[in-house]
């Protein structure tokens, strides 16, 4: 996507868009490209970084439901596993949605009036309503512990 935008951006780029989604905020061509780079490669780290200390993070630090059954030691491992994978979920969904902010940043740049379609709300409130509906089922369904 990065690349795509490379080739159609034009020299001024909208980098920053207002509550009204009009941009706000303008930048070079290369400036946008190394936004783009320098957030995805950031927000991936960062997750992958979170998985990996999962597995060292002490328990009193990981906030679980059930944490009485969790947090016993034969259950401790699959309680980081799960974990870890939920870390690389939440990662790959955000990348997602940059991804989709992106798109819409480059098509604002590229078209007459710089502003964002009405897409954006609606990627954004998707986001959010997947992020919500993930955190109910996490509590509610992954993390608790098996019938007896």
């Amino acid at each position: 996507m990065v690349g795509y935008g490379a080739l159609v951006w034009p020299e001024r780029v909208a980098l920053h868009f207002g509550a009204d989604l009009h941009a706000d905020w303008y930048g070079s061509r290369g400036t946008a490209i190394l936004v783009a780079v320098a957030l995805g490669v950031c927000m991936a780290a960062a997750f992958v970084g979170c998985a990996a200390l999962v597995s060292r993070i002490p328990l009193d630090l990981l906030n679980v439901p059930h944490p009485s059954y969790w947090k016993q030691p034969e259950h401790v491992a699959e309680l980081r596993r799960r974990s870890a994978e939920d870390m690389y979920h939440l990662g790959a969904v955000t990348i997602f949605f940059l991804a989709g902010v992106l798109i819409l940043a480059v098509q604002a740049s590229t078209s007459v009036d710089h502003r964002l379609s009405g897409a954006a709300p609606i990627l954004l409130i998707g986001y959010l309503g997947y992020l919500t509906g993930w955190t109910i089922w996490l509590w509610l369904r992954r993390y608790r512990p098996p019938a007896r």
